[in-house]
């Protein structure tokens, strides 16, 4: 279970029992209502005496190690807990999917305003291979708002291999709170099923996610020009 594999981080990490109590307490709040979390330790309250961020996404666990910029980015004091949920339940993973995602790489783990998300991950598949797929990126900009991106890879699975993809950039509404957002945003990818091209509504999920922090440019590289209103 989702509170077990986190409780025994958790203990396994953290020697502070007020903090695991605290912990404790917070997840099976957000649990209870089935919705995606993330907690940020500063590194005061860790073994290892580095900061992590631990997120709760589509009912998988996500443990990420903070960099000393990430970390200030959230303001994250050494002995400071964090924590954020989203306001409306999210997805479960679904039961046996039959697709296996892991190795999730970006090829530039940073959001631009204009650059495409490119990367690629490996899979491997149990049972029927789907005839037809798309795949669901979720950039969470501090869970108090993010944005889903589809694509169409129209690479012909097989049993396993390699997978490369290439999103859009977030959409241009999206970009104002990504600059507003502080410290690494997360992105979560997924293999859906494609019944109906354009009906997002009809997609659902058929991997396990795949997860990773990214930092945001908070300004424009001297080879991309600003976006121009029409």
């Amino acid at each position: 279970m989702l509170k077990d594999a986190a409780m025994n981080w958790i203990n396994a990490n953290c020697k502070d029992p007020k903090l695991r109590s605290d912990f404790s307490r917070q997840l099976k709040s957000v649990l209870q209502r089935r919705v995606d979390c993330w907690f940020a330790l500063g590194s005061g309250l860790t073994r290892q005496r580095v900061p992590y961020m631990i997120h709760c996404f589509a009912g998988e666990l996500f443990i990420f190690q903070l960099s000393a910029a990430q970390a200030a980015g959230l303001m994250l004091a050494p002995d400071a807990l964090c924590s954020s949920s989203d306001s409306q339940p999210g997805e479960s993973r679904p039961t046996a999917p039959p697709i296996s995602l892991a190795n999730f790489e970006l090829d530039r783990p940073i959001l631009t305003e204009t650059e495409r998300i490119t990367g690629s991950c490996s899979y491997e598949i149990e049972g029927e291979i789907p005839a037809s797929y798309c795949l669901r990126l979720d950039c969470l900009l501090g869970l108090a708002a993010g944005d889903t991106i589809w694509s169409d890879p129209g690479q012909i699975l097989g049993r396993s291999g390699h997978l490369r993809f290439s999103f859009d950039a977030i959409r241009e509404t999206a970009w104002p709170i990504a600059l507003f957002h502080r410290g690494p945003a997360a992105v979560f990818l997924r293999v859906c099923t494609f019944p109906i091209a354009g009906d997002a509504a009809s997609r659902h999920p058929i991997s396990n996610a795949c997860g990773t922090l990214v930092d945001i440019s908070k300004g424009l590289s001297a080879d991309q020009p600003p976006r121009r209103n029409p």
